[in-house]
């Protein structure tokens, strides 16, 4: 009889610290992007998480190695799946260069509780962090706004060696009909 009541409270002892074991498990943060390597202008197509339901998490971009304030930033709560960081509210200060992100090195960081970048890095807490990369685009013009008669002076670039890629200026939105298009040469 004695070692029925040992055996039953070893059983009840063991489902007890496996019940309590699966409640504590915390969710891991999930912090994605849908590529490594973007092209100057594309999107940045995040998916992040965090258990932190408090508000005060943030997400933010920052130059790789730069930690002393974020390119543009948004909070948790405001972040849903396939969250494009580029269009992300907040600005840093002295940031506005960077409206359009340069080509380059970046880290993309999910930081707790209002904690600013430098002492989240000393104190460990920086919840997730994923390093992407920013290329020129094959596209360029030598700048946005022309008089009417000025030369547009294009650089472009193309993988394809067949000839037939041509480049086009068309009204904005307008995609059916050329004003001028040339085939691309080498």
């Amino acid at each position: 009889m004695k070692k029925n009541f040992v055996l039953i409270l070893l059983i009840c002892f063991i489902f007890l610290f496996s019940v309590v074991a699966i409640t504590v498990s915390a969710q891991e943060p999930v912090l994605e992007t849908n590529k490594d390597v973007y092209t100057q202008g594309e999107p940045i197509l995040v998916t992040a998480s965090t258990e932190n339901k408090s508000g005060k998490d943030w997400i933010g971009i920052i130059q790789k190695d730069r930690y002393s304030e974020a390119i543009k930033w948004e909070y948790m709560k405001n972040v849903t799946a396939d969250f494009d960081i580029t269009e992300a509210s907040n600005l840093g200060p002295n940031r506005v260069e960077y409206w359009d992100l340069p080509p380059g090195e970046y880290t993309i960081l999910i930081l707790p509780n209002d904690q600013g970048i430098m002492k989240a890095y000393a104190n460990g807490t920086i919840v997730a962090e994923k390093d992407i990369t920013i290329v020129a685009s094959p596209l360029s013009t030598d700048k946005d706004v022309y008089t009417h008669g000025e030369p547009i002076l294009v650089t472009a670039s193309t993988e394809n060696e067949s000839g037939k890629d041509w480049l086009a200026i068309i009204q904005k939105d307008r995609y059916s009909e050329a004003i001028k298009w040339e085939y691309m040469k080498n």
